[in-house]
């Protein structure tokens, strides 16, 4: 390990111009793209890098799996009991629950934790991204997901200026559905 020069975005957020904070989101789209070019030991798996048990606390404290693809870990969440138990309390939601259910996932290289508090920056330059210890090889969606579980309204604009100028792809529906499985579960 190195020490590394640097302030935690979230403590010098709201003391940044906008265009230091759109320079920053534009290094995060970069450096999650070059995440997503790393080639996963076993496609298809979920798991962490050395083929081990996930961590998220968000999901819960014991490590988790691994899974053999996508579809297990979906499962695994609660995605099958959701959609077997679940569709008329989220009416409104189905056309997205749907969607999801029908599509397969590529597994990328994902930190899964992509938040203010662990992105140093000097000035308008992010000079590393810290706390890797629940990265892994997740569905493409989960960067996109966890961080909006990761930044709610902290600090205010994050997520919104992440959501705009930081991620390669956006995915609505699988955010409509980790939300409506949050809301089923308490996870820990």
């Amino acid at each position: 390990m190195d020490y590394v020069e640097g302030k935690e975005l979230e403590a010098v957020w709201h003391d940044l111009q906008p265009v230091d904070l759109l320079s920053i989101m534009h290094q995060l789209r970069d450096y999650i793209g070059q995440l997503r070019m790393l080639v996963p030991p076993r496609p298809g798996a979920i798991e962490a890098l050395d083929g081990n048990a996930c961590k998220d606390f968000r999901i819960r404290t014991d490590p988790f799996g691994p899974f053999s693809s996508v579809a297990e870990f979906q499962t695994f969440l609660g995605r099958d009991w959701l959609m077997e138990n679940k569709l008329a309390e989220y009416e409104e939601f189905v056309p997205a629950l749907q969607r999801c259910a029908s599509r397969s996932y590529r597994t990328v290289f994902t930190h899964c934790d992509l938040a203010p508090r662990n992105i140093l920056v000097k000035g308008q330059h992010i000079v590393a991204i810290v706390d890797w210890e629940m990265g892994g090889c997740y569905p493409e969606y989960w960067e996109y997901t966890q961080a909006f579980f990761s930044n709610m309204g902290y600090p205010k604009g994050f997520w919104e200026l992440f959501e705009k100028e930081a991620v390669p792809q956006k995915y609505p529906d699988e955010l409509i559905t980790e939300r409506c499985l949050a809301s089923e579960f308490v996870r820990c």
